[in-house]
């Protein structure tokens, strides 16, 4: 099972859409694999639905950096729903607050419903000293020079650490061909051309999705870590309602409800505008009117909240 897939949503490295993505892993015979984009989560939804139609088990994810090393990375996948709003708080508080998120203090919070994967030693020794140690698997890669010795010092440290490995390909692409264009892709993103492009700056053309021999001929000597796989595809089962409104909730002072607290702050406001006015019985009429309306569609928290923005 493939843990560790980009699509073009890896804006400037991907380059297979999620269609794409799903149509190769159902003719290769999998039957589940995980979509993990770098810092969004823009094609979950499509990956969610496509996966659903061909009949594959989608497990949702994503690749998250830090903005101080975008070069090094931890994929996160969602167990269950819980999981998946996780993902979604971590990433909002990534983009939103990009000066000073940094995954020492995100991850001193336990993410129950959350797996863990680095192929990366430092993040590998945070995660491992961090409340989420429990969850985390070191990730092991062999598509190049580079991932190999990452992959050799994460086993010493998973040993050391009595912590279990998992396998992936980080997969950019799904064959060699489409090679030449992530590397494009990688020099637009980075305002370089190919020629000046380093060796950690790119996948190398092995990172393509790759069949299940394949994948076992690169990891012989690691049938656990291969068979972890499976364990985090069967363990993973997030079940999303789609196609309903989702509407905010909001706290309000003791003893009101949304309902009644924004009933009382517009009749402050009507009083504050209408008061002196002849037309303030009309206008009072008009917003019980519009309250009550509000009040029936459930939209209370919502006008709440936009006055907080206000």
């Amino acid at each position: 099972v493939h843990l560790h897939c980009h699509s073009v949503f890896s804006f400037f490295a991907g380059t297979c859409t999620v269609e794409e993505l799903v149509l190769r892993a159902k003719s290769l015979g999998m039957k589940a694999l995980a979509l993990t984009d770098t810092d969004r989560m823009s094609g979950l939804i499509r990956f969610y639905l496509e996966c659903k139609k061909q009949g594959i088990k989608p497990i949702l994810g994503v690749e998250l950096t830090e903005p101080a090393n975008p070069h090094e990375n931890i994929v996160l996948l969602a167990k269950n729903s819980n999981g998946y709003s996780d993902i979604c708080e971590i990433i909002s508080q990534r983009h939103i607050h990009e000066e000073t998120f940094s995954f020492k203090d995100i991850f001193a919070k336990l993410w129950p419903d959350l797996f863990f994967l680095t192929s990366f030693p430092s993040l590998f020794t945070l995660l491992s000293q961090s409340p989420n140690r429990k969850n985390l698997y070191g990730e092991l890669i062999n598509n190049s020079k580079l991932t190999r010795e990452r992959s050799w010092r994460i086993k010493k440290l998973a040993q050391q650490n009595n912590i279990p490995l998992v396998v992936s390909n980080d997969s950019y692409f799904l064959n060699h061909k489409d090679w030449a264009t992530h590397k494009i892709l990688k020099a637009i993103g980075l305002l370089s051309t190919i020629s000046r492009l380093k060796p950690f700056e790119y996948a190398d053309r092995e990172a393509s999705l790759k069949n299940e021999k394949d994948m076992q001929l690169l990891f012989p000597s690691f049938t656990q870590a291969v068979n972890n796989t499976k364990h985090i595809a069967n363990t993973c089962n997030v079940q999303l309602s789609l196609n309903n409104w989702i509407l905010p909730k909001i706290s309000v002072p003791d003893g009101y409800t949304p309902q009644s607290y924004l009933k009382e702050l517009a009749s402050l406001g009507l009083k504050d505008k209408y008061g002196n006015s002849s037309n303030y019985d009309k206008a009072k009429k008009i917003q019980k009117m519009e309250l009550k309306v509000i009040s029936k569609l459930g939209y209370s928290s919502y006008f709440l909240m936009v006055r907080q923005i206000r």
